[in-house]
């Protein structure tokens, strides 16, 4: 039987009073089942991982509160997380929501510049950091940030002379933690997109809009108190936020933070989590990682990885509803032995289901680990609805849409096809941008996503962005996503952006993998010489028999130097900056075009 809070907080009506806070929920939790592990992270001082209780991790919160108010930051004010997933950073969120503080998440590793405008525009009185890097980062704040107070390490940094995060009680204080802060309506977080252009916007989310999509989510892919969750995608996008931390903390459910995104196949297999929420990128990255090994095989263990995939995922169609009955499923157990379980043990070996969302998941890929046992089911959403839109359901996974609709989002297509989402989870609005705001939302509520999509038996598929079409000068219109997916699948590419807007044809720009190119001979000197330049160009063209003649790739510039978030090219959710990329490479593209 369900805890009381889990039925409270999918049902609509318990938001028609001042129950729920987020730290009213966290507080519920602890209550049910005090005792149980809450949390893991891995103790780089003694060399081990180590667990806490709820009770343990609402006794921390309680702490870090009663820290805070001997610091003097009050209902209201806005303090700013900059570190990296971990227990402190639960124990922060929880302990600023009980007292109605708002908090401001940072990507840790984020640029100065971006950081300097985020604290300024939000007026932050306080900063938390935790490394060398991040204090040199920042060292010059207090002096250029009237509003900014303080900048606090939660631990010591050698040959750093800052205040550190005090989170030890004496033995005669007896403090509990506080609720009373705010109500639900009240914001909770100010979170900045990772937007591709421009300066990001500050996206105001109550407490009622995050808890409910945090039900919504749960509801959608069930989640139990015996659920293990491995998170690493960081706690300051909302994705990981919302449906890796409040929806598991609502059901009870364990989660470890891993090490660092290095060594996540490490800690896979160390941890082996039964549910895994992942960006498209992680999964491709895998997937690379397993079709490079599989090119080195016989061509017998080619085929058999081959059926393997086929036989399972047309398995899986079967069991859906959504296909036919085949002779070959008899052979399936031992495909699946042979092939799948090596994979899935690749993941820890218990995974009961995985979730993709954060950018367009491509449909082969997706096919591709479900085909493999690993049930993947791809959600939608964005920053601006807190964030999750719709996701597509267990029993009900209909690869190359973004599923059904959450029960509190409602959805409609505008006459240009573009979705509109309203519902409790739909921001409150922009931080101190009201012209921002009133441009995306309606006045009766309506969000503007930006993305075309269409519906089919209510279930959702997103065809395109309203800007990231590409037309042609002869007008023909191309998605850029599934062209630069194709070109991705191969290892020897590692990233790329398609290029013709009002061109005559596409080009491309591409990031090549380093090892690869080892074994290719492609070297920085070698790189530019127009037969390697062909090379690359028949080995994109394999990958483009499904496309039209128009959607071909006719020319190429080639780079060694990856596209990360510490040059500006990634936003931290890992999406190509495509502006940046270009301006980068203008001279290279007018040289593609020259003459054309």
């Amino acid at each position: 039987m369900e805890p009381d809070i889990i039925n409270n907080m999918t049902s609509r009506s318990t938001y028609s009073d001042d129950t729920y806070t987020i730290a009213q929920a966290f507080n519920e939790r602890v209550n049910l089942t005090p005792n149980k592990i809450a949390y893991s992270e891995f103790d780089h001082q003694a060399e081990q991982w180590k667990s806490y209780t709820w009770s343990e991790t609402r006794t921390l919160a309680a702490s870090v509160q009663q820290w805070l108010i001997e610091l003097g930051v009050v209902a209201g004010d806005r303090i700013s997380i900059m570190l990296p997933n971990s227990i402190i950073w639960v124990a922060i969120d929880q302990a600023a929501a009980g007292l109605g503080i708002i908090t401001v998440p940072l990507y840790p590793n984020d640029r100065e510049d971006n950081v300097h405008y985020i604290l300024e525009k939000t007026d932050c009185c306080l900063l938390l950091i935790a490394t060398h890097e991040q204090c040199e980062l920042s060292k010059d704040f207090i002096q250029e940030i009237e509003s900014l107070k303080t900048i606090v390490l939660v631990d010591p940094v050698e040959g750093v002379d800052l205040p550190v995060l005090n989170t030890q009680l004496s033995n005669d204080q007896a403090i509990s933690f506080q609720l009373s802060g705010c109500s639900y309506k009240d914001p909770a977080t100010i979170v900045f997109t990772s937007g591709t252009t421009g300066r990001p916007k500050g996206v105001i989310l109550s407490h009622r809009n995050l808890l409910i999509n945090a039900a919504d989510s749960g509801r959608a892919v069930p989640v139990t108190e015996r659920d293990h969750l491995l998170s690493f995608l960081p706690l300051s996008h909302t994705f990981e936020r919302t449906t890796g931390y409040y929806a598991p903390m609502l059901h009870g459910a364990e989660i470890t933070y891993t090490r660092s995104i290095d060594q996540l196949a490490e800690d896979l297999q160390i941890i082996k989590p039964t549910i895994l929420i992942s960006v498209p990128r992680i999964y491709e990255r895998v997937y690379a990682k397993i079709n490079e090994q599989v090119q080195r095989k016989s061509a017998f263990a080619q085929k058999l990885f081959k059926y393997a995939h086929q036989i399972g995922y047309n398995k899986f169609c079967y069991q859906q509803g959504t296909g036919d009955w085949s002779l070959s499923f008899l052979i399936h157990p031992l495909l699946d032995m042979l092939v799948a379980k090596k994979i899935r043990e690749k993941l820890g070996g218990r995974i009961k289901f995985a979730v993709a969302g954060g950018a367009v998941f491509a449909k082969d890929l997706n096919a591709f680990f479900i085909g493999m046992g690993v049930n993947v089911v791809q959600g939608y959403g964005m920053t601006e609805s807190s964030p999750v839109i719709s996701s597509n359901r267990i029993d009900r996974n209909i690869v190359g849409s973004v599923g059904l609709a959450f029960d509190n989002v409602e959805v409609k297509l505008s006459d240009v096809g573009e979705l509109m989402v309203r519902g409790d989870s739909i921001m409150l609005g922009y931080w101190d941008n009201e012209q921002a705001t009133n441009e995306v939302l309606t006045q009766d509520g309506w969000l503007h996503t930006g993305d075309i999509a269409r519906i089919e038996n209510e279930i959702i598929y997103i065809t395109g962005r309203v800007k990231d079409i590409i037309v042609l000068s002869n007008g023909e219109k191309i998605p850029p996503a599934d062209v630069e997916h194709a070109i991705c699948s191969d290892a020897l590419f590692d990233q790329t952006i398609v290029i013709g807007e009002r061109r005559p044809f596409l080009s491309a720009i591409v990031v090549l993998n380093r090892e690869q190119c080892k074994l290719q001979r492609i070297n920085e000197r070698n790189i530019h010489d127009e037969a390697v330049k062909e090379e690359l160009l028949k080995k994109i063209g394999q990958y483009m028999n499904e496309f039209p003649g128009y959607a071909q790739i006719y020319k190429i510039t080639a780079t060694l130097d990856p596209w990360e978030v510490e040059n500006g090219l990634l936003t931290p959710t890992l999406k190509i900056k495509r502006e940046k990329v270009k301006e980068l490479f203008k001279q290279e593209i007018e040289q593609m075009y020259a003459g054309h």
